[in-house]
């Protein structure tokens, strides 16, 4: 069903992209607008096709990749994309493809045409400012993935250096699937560990067979094989891979006591399983398990207080929330203080919503 363009305003007003547009200007600009719908799997734009419209999400779920490397996933109404070449009017740079049922607004370039003259000049003016906003933003996005992404690289140096210098080892891989295979090879890959890749459990028992392991890596649908191990004392360590959130693994744990260690890994992050999979086995093939270091960010400062008796506690968290203040959690300290004089505080209440560790 077709929107009246009143309808559009109202819907589109709202918008970052519309907000400098007068009632006037916004209802000329609604008449424009056409309705595009998109079902999960199909593409908006193709990477080099030619594209003359710019798109808003009004509902759904995109996922912007370059090179078949996934840059961003936009979820919120109101988010455009295509602007670039619209702008440039050179094929587009990415693909956009919908990962639910999606509805967008669209314009072409075309009907920009279609603007009052009175209006054009103070539109394209808009149009314009607008599109610095957005590219500016876009730039402020990529800083920062710029700068998680060398905080990335130099944790997976450390951690690469910390298994290279070790005493090696002999790894295990049962994964059906080669593309999750890819990752744990990287992160393996030059740190004089050795690994070996079986497809299924039957490939898995082969391997063996013929071959005495540090580390058995298996994926859930394999875990048969860690129970195996385990029972039969194939290998010191038996490791679970699962993209299971924390209460997943709760419940394969209820179910497989034989599981001692697992990896969680995220199936549409490489990146991070590289650098979970190299922490754990470093862990693991050095025999240097503890320390809480190892489970944070490059930089993360770690506090720590020696705790010799319960009379401590409330010294211990007036300085807990003295240090949550002077790192600007204000929140968590008027929720902690309200409650610092009783004795039955919890978890919940000493949670930074922030995000800071507790």
């Amino acid at each position: 069903m077709r929107l009246h363009p009143a309808e559009i305003a109202k819907e589109i007003k709202g918008h970052s992209f519309f907000k400098s547009f007068s009632e006037d200007l916004l209802l000329q600009v609604s008449a424009m607008i056409h309705s595009a719908s998109f079902k999960a799997g199909d593409f908006i734009l193709k990477e080099g096709q030619k594209n003359d419209s710019l798109y808003f999400l009004r509902s759904g779920k995109v996922e912007i990749s370059l090179a078949g490397e996934i840059l961003a996933t936009f979820e919120h109404p109101g988010e455009v994309f295509g602007e670039m070449s619209v702008i440039t009017k050179n094929p587009t740079s990415t693909t956009v493809k919908a990962l639910t049922d999606v509805e967008c607004f669209a314009i072409r370039s075309e009907d920009f045409a279609h603007v009052h003259p009175k209006d054009k000049d103070r539109f394209q003016a808009l149009l314009y400012q607008i599109y610095c906003f957005i590219l500016t933003e876009r730039l402020m996005k990529t800083n920062e993935k710029a700068r998680l992404f060398e905080i990335l690289n130099r944790e997976l140096h450390e951690a690469q250096k910390a298994l290279t210098e070790g005493r090696g080892g002999r790894v295990l891989l049962v994964e059906p699937d080669k593309k999750q295979q890819l990752p744990v090879r990287m992160a393996l890959g030059g740190t004089g560990v050795q690994l070996d890749l079986a497809g299924d459990a039957e490939a898995a028992r082969e391997f063996l067979k013929n071959n005495k392991y540090d580390i058995v890596l298996a994926e859930d649908s394999c875990v048969e094989v860690l129970k195996e191990v385990h029972d039969g004392k194939l290998a010191p360590h038996a490791v679970l891979l699962t993209s299971k959130d924390v209460q997943g693994n709760l419940q394969v744990l209820e179910h497989n006591r034989f599981v001692e260690h697992i990896i969680s890994r995220d199936a549409e992050d490489k990146n991070a399983t590289i650098r979970y999979v190299l922490t754990a086995l470093g862990k693991l093939l050095n025999k240097n398990i503890f320390g809480v270091e190892k489970y944070l960010t490059w930089g993360v400062e770690v506090q720590k207080k020696t705790v010799s008796h319960s009379s401590q506690r409330e010294q211990l968290r007036d300085d807990m929330v003295a240090y949550f203040k002077k790192n600007g959690c204000t929140q968590y300290c008027s929720r902690s203080c309200e409650h610092r004089d009783r004795r039955d505080v919890n978890e919940r209440d000493l949670r930074c919503p922030n995000g800071c560790a507790r």
